[in-house]
């Protein structure tokens, strides 16, 4: 870890954050001891404990004292500004600068990308290096206020206060010019002058952020940020809570564990199969299908109109071995209606640790030994400001998280304030372990695990890196516990090494690294099986089966059918390749003029994990086979007397396909009229004769692929 020396202090490179944007940035000191510029100060009635405080270094980037006059600007949840002396500052998740409550630092700093560097010079100047630039980047100025009548201030929240109505007002001006301090970067003001924390047995909630328990039960929430629920008490008023242990009532509302319903009211009606709780507070859920059908009962639709997919191929398949392929269909589910019950909103307050408790009764000792009330519900004082309302995630609010709890809920104890001349108490670093050194083969995976663990409260984000090595790898998962990249080739034993950090809850960072020593490996060529040639007849379903390709020494990553010579070798003659990227493919066989065989190539090809390449291929012949033409018979001759019934029953067959029509009609004698000509048994009535007469009839049948064949039949009718 790099070290920096100015006037004297050895300071390490140190970034305090508390969400997962930022890690680390190399902490670079620009004028920033107390003796770097001297200003002439002007004198301000300051009352007693508003008196310069100790400054002490920390080595954090952005921890920053004032060494003199003048107040850090905040923006309050309310849009007015308040004044603190407390230079403890972390970055959230969009990159802002804010105190440890959250509150926006004033004028507005924000860091585009993530920070290798920060500078804060004296005068206030904020630069930073990104991981896309070489240079230092200028992102804005801080400008301090000085309270004319100090001893006239409201207190707002923690070491945060503003001007009371009685003060004559608030005066900016940049650091170090018009008499105010100079800002002192990687240090802080111990105690802040005119801390809120000065008088003796103080309490106040302890409205911390807690750590997270997963449950598993979508109406268990957690407020990642900032915000309160709101609970309809049985009094008739609201009450506010962290507290998302919830479930449904008899009527279906969400309600707090104490059965109070939540507020806006939200209903999951009892029938509901499913609910959602999203992370802006929309809470859905899904109503059974029908009576019958939780959800919407599957649809078919045939394969010539399905969209390729592998249920679609073993379709395909099943339906060519039943020999049936005009029966080929797909099964596919019909996504449920989402019915949306309401949606959760949170308030919050510009001093939430000057809430004041509805307690049930319970006490809970503090760290100091004194006994105090176990808070369940909150309602607002003059102190804690009015409650803001707005849904989660916007307006400052935290989003919601679904299926966990906060353990214990933020705000449900107090803890003591810390009384005049108070040591305070710093954070432990939390620990990290890259790992053992490992050796790999070339164009192989590799997983990288770091175990970190926190003393005193959690690890809240990972960064890994490459730090040296002649070649360079993409990193994988590079802001969780675990990265991975795969090796690249290398000519011999080549050296690798990767650094993790790890930041605990309150930005302090641990890091360590690991060595990966990559050396050279022949790769195996993976073997390309196509399968055996297929001879098929024009318009069989034809399967192209990859799946015997093997890669002794690896995976295979990626197939890729093609055809690389069609009909007659004309483009126009192209077939179309069902799933032309997977194992198992499939084809039509064109239709092959009379008389003719059509030769189809078709190319495997097959990468494996290594990047290596085989090919291997497969004909196919699509012939046009002669038509074997329909087997038929009219029947035997009859002799029938005038006006009797007579029927003709014909038969017919196709030793090579199917039926496709019959027809009866009369080629000779006295016209009769048949019941249905297009019926192979067809009935009429003789007709009236004088003499013997002969009526002929021919029985006409066609296949499937057009071949037809007749027969005929005689009806010899006598008079009565």
């Amino acid at each position: 870890m790099m070290q920096f020396t100015s006037t004297g202090t050895t300071v390490t490179a140190k970034l305090r954050i508390i969400t997962p944007f930022l890690l680390a940035p190399t902490l670079l000191l620009s004028g920033c001891g107390e003796e770097a510029a001297t200003v002439a100060s002007v004198q301000y009635a300051y009352p007693e404990y508003c008196s310069q405080g100790e400054i002490i270094r920390t080595v954090q980037s952005l921890d920053l004292a004032i060494s003199g006059d003048g107040f850090f600007q905040v923006l309050l949840v309310d849009g007015s500004t308040g004044y603190t002396r407390d230079g403890f500052f972390i970055v959230n998740n969009k990159g802002e600068v804010t105190t440890r409550s959250g509150y926006l630092l004033q004028p507005y700093v924000r860091f585009e990308e993530r920070p290798l560097a920060i500078v804060v010079h004296g005068n206030g100047d904020v630069y930073y290096q990104g991981t896309s630039t070489t240079t230092m980047n200028k992102v804005g100025t801080l400008t301090l206020g000085v309270i004319s009548k100090t001893d006239n201030f409201d207190i707002i929240a923690e070491n945060i206060f503003k001007p009371s109505a009685t003060n004559a007002g608030v005066s900016t001006a940049p650091p170090m010019r018009y008499g105010m301090g100079t800002i002192v970067q990687g240090a802080l003001e111990v105690p802040p002058r005119c801390s809120t924390f000065r008088s003796e047995n103080s309490t106040i909630l302890d409205c911390k952020q807690n750590n997270f328990a997963t449950t598993k039960n979508a109406l268990n929430i957690a407020i990642d940020g900032r915000g309160f629920f709101q609970v309809r008490l049985p009094e008739g008023t609201l009450g506010y809570s962290r507290d998302g242990n919830l479930h449904r009532d008899s009527r279906g509302y969400l309600v707090t564990r104490d059965g109070y319903e939540l507020y806006p009211a939200i209903l999951i009606p009892a029938t509901a199969i499913n609910y959602t709780i999203e992370s802006d507070g929309r809470v859905t859920y899904i109503l059974p299908y029908d009576a019958a059908n939780l959800y919407p009962p599957d649809i078919t639709i045939p394969c010539d109109a399905a969209p390729a997919s592998e249920a679609k191929t073993a379709a395909i398949i099943a339906a060519t071995e039943a020999g049936d392929i005009d029966a080929c269909v797909v099964t596919q589910s019909v996504d449920p209606t989402i019915h949306l019950a309401g949606t959760i909103e949170l308030v919050d307050f510009v001093n939430p640790a000057e809430l004041a408790p509805r307690t049930d009764g319970v006490t809970t000792t503090t760290p100091e030994g004194v006994e105090v009330p176990l808070i369940d519900y909150l309602k607002p004082t003059v102190k804690s400001g009015t409650a803001i309302l707005a849904t989660p995630g916007a307006g400052g609010m935290g989003l919601l998280k679904s299926g966990v709890l906060e353990t214990p809920p933020a705000c449900i104890t107090y803890r003591s304030a810390n009384p005049q001349n108070a040591t305070p108490s710093y954070n432990h670093a939390p620990s990290v372990s890259a790992g053992n050194d490992i050796s790999v083969m070339a164009a192989q995976p590799v997983a990288l695990t770091a175990v970190a663990e926190d003393q005193d409260g959690m690890v809240t984000s990972y960064l890994w890196r490459q730090i040296s090595g002649d070649v360079m790898v993409t990193l994988e998962g590079v802001d969780s516990a675990t990265a991975s990249f795969v090796s690249p080739p290398v000519s011999g034993a080549t050296p690798i090494v990767f650094e993790v950090n790890a930041v605990d809850d309150l930005g302090v960072t641990a890091t360590d690294t690991v060595t990966v020593t990559l050396y050279p490996g022949e790769n195996s060529l993976p073997v390309a099986v196509a399968g055996e040639d297929v001879a098929a007849i024009s318009g069989d379903v034809v399967i192209l089966d990859g799946s015997a390709s093997s890669d002794t020494d690896g995976t295979i990553v990626s197939y890729s059918w093609t055809q690389i010579l069609g009909v007659d070798a004309k483009a126009s003659d192209k077939v179309e390749i069902l799933d032309a990227t997977k194992a198992v493919a499939a084809i039509t066989a064109p239709v092959a003029p009379a008389g003719t065989t059509l030769i189809l190539i078709f190319e495997l090809t097959i990468t494996d994990d290594r990047g290596g390449v085989a090919t291997d291929r497969v004909i196919v012949t699509a012939a046009d086979v002669a038509n074997a033409l329909p087997l038929v018979d009219a029947g035997v001759d009859q002799k029938v007397t005038a006006g009797a019934a007579v029927v003709l029953k014909g038969l017919a067959a196709d030793t090579d396909g199917t039926i496709a029509t019959t027809t009866w009609k009369q080629i000779a004698g006295t016209a009769v009229t048949l019941s249905d000509a297009t019926k192979a048994e067809v009935k009429f009535t003789a007709p009236i004769v004088k003499a013997e007469e002969t009526l002929i009839f021919e029985f006409s049948v066609k296949d499937d692929r057009g071949g037809i064949k007749t027969d005929t039949v005689a009806v010899t009718v006598t008079p009565k």
